[in-house]
This record gives structure tokens, C-alpha cells and sequence, in this order.
């Protein structure tokens, strides 16, 4: 029975409600009758969609500025000394090491200044693995942001690195303040310290960036990062010069987007030590641009099978 039924019947024991449910009935009938059984094929991503996302940004600034603002305040809520960890870290690593290689009597530094040889790099090395850690877990740690809110999902990472600047301020400060304790007054050079603290960022982007998507989708990733950081670290000149590596062997060495890098940091602090070889600090930049070139079309690649299983 229809409606059109129920109108022509006027003996008809149906209710003015049984009526609104078979007005409802027959517009649900017509409407499956309506509906498109043609099939559309998804592509798969393309480089045109990463620009599209990219080129896009501008238009979530607003809420570009609110992830960046919660990536701080998750790092140091409830957290009693805060910022201090960002100078007690690398103070605790470089006094540890200065202690041993004194008791063993090496000299591992460029010139005199061997405890401000140490710092500069335990916290130039720590500025960069911080920002690795936090862009490679960036979409894991906002699932419920991106199965809720559409946004172009680099985004995360980008903001996980930004957020990594206030670090960045802290350690200029910092290598200042104990620049001066040791004695050493700033020169000229420290206005590149900006710089190579840059390229350590964008070095930690080109890591963080490809790794993000797979830690999202193979959770062993996010252990194995911390131990393959730490095996980076003793092939980085952290703790030592590059002097001390053969000369046949540098190039190979300088292969490590980071060794130039660091280097970079100490000559803008230290008078002794000497600037980074340009010609190795070309091959690190184009080292870094691979990398990073690389990551984008990991991240490309795998943005879909993220949203769709994390």
C-alpha cells in the first residue's frame, strides 16, 4: 500500500504516522532506485597531490600555529624542571665525558677548550636527535587529529619541527652563557651559528620526514630509531675531531650530513677550531637535499595506508 492508496481509501484504518512512514518508505525506494552503480577508480598518489598539500599550507596557518603550540606544551606539561632538561642533558653527557678521557689523559677536542669542545657537540647532536624523535612519531602520537580533522597531513611533522626552535633559541643561549664561563668572548663567527643550527634542522626534517609514515604503520621503527641515533652519534664527531680520521677516509666520513654540520657549530664558538671544508659542507648539503627529496616521496607514498590503518 502507498500513500497514494491510503488518500483514495477513506475506510482505511491507518494512521496519519503510518502514513508519514510510507511517505518515508517510498522516497527511501525512489532514492535506491536513483543511486550511481558506476565505478569509480581511486589513483594512486601522486607528486601533484604533495604540492597540492604543500602549496596549501598557507591556508591552515591558524591551525598550523595551534600544533606547533601543542607539541611545547605536551613535551613539558607536568614537567616540574621543564626547559632545564634542555641544558641538564648535555651538561650531564659532556662533564661525564670530559671526566673520563681526563682520568685517561686523551685530548679528543680542536685546541684548548676541550670541556667547551664536548658541549657544543653533545648539545648540537642532542638539538638534532630530540627533532628526529619527535617529527618520525608525529603521526602516530595525532591519530585521533587525523581521522577527525582534514588537513594536509604534512603538517605534523612540520610542526614537530618548528616546535624544536625554542630548543634551537635555548641552545644558542646556552653555548653563549658557557662560552663566557669559560672565558672565551664571542666573535664575528657567531652569527653563523643560526645557520648551521638551521641545517641541522632541516636535517632532522629529511630524517623525521620519511620516517614519520612508517612508524606509523610498523610500530618497530619507533625502537629501533633511538638505538641507530645512538650508533650515529659514535660515527659523528661528537666527542672528537675530525682530525682524527684518515685522511683517506674523509670523504667517505663526510658523507654523514651531520659531521660538517657540527663542525660548523664549534667554529662559530670555539677560536681553535678550524671551518668547516666547504667542499665537504657542498657534499652534506647535498647529502641533506636527497635525503630529503627521498623522505617526500616516502611520505607521498604512504600518507594513504596511514590514514586508512592507523
Amino acid at each position: 500500500m502507498t500513500s497514494a492508496d491510503v488518500k483514495d481509501d477513506p475506510d482505511s484504518d491507518v494512521s496519519v504516522l503510518d502514513l508519514v512512514d510510507l511517505r518515508e518508505a517510498d522516497v527511501q525506494i525512489r532514492a535506491r532506485d536513483r543511486v550511481d552503480h558506476t565505478v569509480h577508480v581511486v589513483a594512486p598518489p601522486q607528486l601533484s597531490d604533495l604540492w597540492q598539500s604543500i602549496s596549501s599550507l598557507p591556508r591552515f596557518m591558524p591551525l598550523f600555529r595551534i600544533l606547533v603550540w601543542r607539541v611545547i606544551r605536551l613535551r613539558y606539561t607536568q614537567s616540574y624542571l621543564g626547559l632545564i632538561w634542555l641544558a641538564l642533558q648535555p651538561i650531564t653527557q659532556a662533564s661525564i665525558i670530559l671526566f673520563l678521557f681526563t682520568l685517561i689523559n686523551v685530548h679528543t677536542g680542536d685546541g684548548a677548550h676541550q670541556g667547551l669542545f664536548l658541549f657544543a657537540g653533545a648539545t648540537s647532536w642532542g638539538f638534532f636527535a630530540r627533532s628526529v624523535g619527535d617529527a618520525q612519531g608525529s603521526l602516530y602520537a595525532n591519530a585521533g587529529i587525523l581521522t577527525k580533522v582534514y588537513m594536509p597531513k604534512i603538517m605534523l611533522p612540520l610542526a614537530s619541527i618548528i616546535a624544536a626552535w625554542l630548543d634551537t633559541v635555548i641552545v644558542i643561549a646556552l653555548l653563549v652563557i658557557v662560552s663566557f664561563t669559560f672565558g672565551i668572548p664571542p666573535t664575528f663567527r657567531l652569527l653563523w651559528l643560526p645557520a648551521f643550527l638551521a641545517l641541522i634542522s632541516l636535517t632532522s626534517l629529511s630524517f623525521g620526514l620519511g620516517l614519520a609514515p612508517i612508524n606509523a604503520l610498523y610500530r618497530d621503527i619507533g625502537v629501533l630509531i633511538p638505538l641507530v641515533l645512538q650508533v650515529l652519534m659514535v660515527l659523528s664527531p661528537v666527542y672528537y675531531s675530525t682530525r682524527f680520521i684518515p685522511g683517506k677516509y674523509q670523504l667517505i666520513y663526510h658523507l654523514n650530513p651531520m659531521t660538517s654540520l657540527l663542525e660548523g657549530v664549534r667554529w662559530t664558538i670555539l677560536p681553535d677550531s678550524p671551518a668547516p671544508n666547504l667542499n665537504f659542507l657542498l657534499v652534506n648539503f647535498l647529502c641533506i637535499l636527497t635525503i630529503l627529496i627521498v623522505s617526500l616521496l616516502i611520505y607521498q607514498k604512504l600518507e594513504s595506508p596511514v590514514v586508512d590503518r592507523i
